[in-house]
């Protein structure tokens, strides 16, 4: 049975993957995949208040962002999200990197970004950095839990990836290691 996503607003996806409910704004969000062709896919939300029919698409329209392991924050009106690029090479879908971590205000649907390549890497010439996963967000609203990539660039780049998991404290814009994950691939 086909289901009409375009029936509650849902336009260009072709499968559901979570429904949340954020207490803070009262809105619905569906977390949804599309498709882009050669094995790869694109992830994006979408919102509606507990009262509305048809909801509203809360990411950016850009075929080549995929919003990933949304984390609600429990004490405001926002969503935290992993962003990943599909990477493009003459003219074919080439891979996935790491964009960014941004924040979606639940009531405004402002877009933000919290943390970029710059705020992860001590030394971008030697390692490259990313964040793996979004985990969650503190109890206060403070901090944003993450896997945190690292691997050596250049002539040590041999050397294994190394995952840690880490929190990012938004107020300071800072990211401090908690643990190195041993025998993880994320």
């Amino acid at each position: 049975m086909k289901i009409g996503w375009e029936l509650v607003g849902i336009s260009g996806e072709s499968n559901f993957l979570q429904l949340f409910f954020d207490a803070n704004s009262g809105t619905l969000l569906a977390h949804c995949y599309k498709s882009i062709g050669g094995g790869y896919g694109i992830k994006s939300l979408w919102g509606r208040s507990a009262a509305d029919e048809k909801y509203r698409k809360l990411t950016p329209d850009d075929p080549s962002l995929s919003f990933e392991d949304p984390a609600l924050s429990p004490v405001s009106p926002h969503i935290y999200t992993n962003v990943i690029r599909v990477e493009e090479r003459n003219g074919d879908y080439d891979g996935y990197a790491w964009d960014s971590v941004r924040r979606i205000d639940l009531s405004t649907g402002a877009d933000e970004l919290v943390m970029g390549p710059d705020a992860i890497a001590d030394d971008p010439e030697e390692v490259k950095a990313w964040v793996s996963t979004v985990h969650g967000v503190s109890g206060d609203g403070r901090e944003v839990y993450c896997s945190v990539a690292h691997q050596r660039r250049g002539g040590r780049a041999a050397s294994p990836t190394e995952y840690y998991l880490s929190r990012y404290i938004l107020g300071e814009n800072r990211l401090e290691p908690i643990t190195r994950l041993l025998a993880t691939f994320l």
